[in-house]
């Protein structure tokens, strides 16, 4: 259980590392009508005093992190993690005060760098950090509608490809339910075709000690054999020596 609850968590990093800034611009440019009455009039209040969109925003925001991500990975990892920490909290505060984004678009740059850290990967961090500018802008001109182009056109991409003569979405397409089910669902198999046997120490032991003397005499069977044969050349070559001397 503790397995499928970290699937399925770094599952939802995922999509949030993806989604999250494109449905929060997609949100403050045209679906107020999706939040609740009383969060809308504080985020209307928040957003009002900002002086550009709310793209604009986001892309400051995630220059910035970008800048502190790849600032701490190159400096010495003392120094590396407080020049993340710091640099993040100041100018965070510093650019909330100068009044140049809100207050919730910090919140959500935040949680989506968050969850890009949950990811194991680094390729596939990159990834996403690549594909969030793309849905960042279909949200900025399009909303909703955007969002969902972007999701179809990267699904058909997706499905389209193979790795290793294999669908690179399988076993979702072609669909193969026990396959899926695996995906969510780490728990141990009840018909496991191997299992683990104890460690006998004697036993590696005395197979260490065969392999050992079994080396040694193939080695000294090797070095007598090769003395022999070059005993038999040299006598050989005496031989023939003193057969071709002329008696003077």
């Amino acid at each position: 259980m503790v397995g499928s609850f970290y699937k399925i968590v770094r599952l939802l990093s995922f999509v949030t590392a993806v989604f999250l800034p494109a449905f929060y611009i997609a949100v403050i440019s045209f679906h107020f009508e999706v939040l609740p009455l009383e969060l809308s009039n504080q985020v209307k209040n928040d957003v009002n005093d900002i002086p550009y969109r709310p793209l604009i925003e986001a892309l400051i925001l995630e220059i910035i992190m970008e800048l502190i991500r790849e600032s701490s990975i190159r400096l010495p990892q003392s120094v590396g993690q407080t020049i993340g920490i710091v640099g993040g909290l100041v100018i965070g505060d510093a650019i909330v005060s100068a009044g140049l984004v809100s207050n919730l678009m910090v919140i959500v740059v935040a949680l989506t760098a968050i969850s890009s850290y949950v990811v194991p990967s680094v390729e596939l961090n990159s990834t996403i950090r690549m594909l969030r500018f793309p849905f960042m802008l279909l949200a900025s001109l399009f909303g909703f509608l955007g969002i969902v182009v972007g999701v179809v056109i990267l699904l058909i991409h997706l499905i389209s490809l193979t790795s290793l003569k294999q669908p690179y979405f399988s076993p979702i397409v072609p669909f193969q339910p026990k396959a899926v089910y695996k995906i969510f669902y780490a728990g141990h198999s009840l018909n496991r075709q191997s299992k683990s046997l104890p460690f006998n120490h004697r036993k590696m032991k005395r197979e260490k000690m065969r392999i050992h003397h079994e080396f040694f005499s193939i080695k000294g069977t090797i070095f007598f054999t090769t003395l022999y044969h070059s005993d038999r050349c040299c006598l050989h070559c005496l031989s023939n020596t003193v057969n071709h001397i002329q008696p003077t």
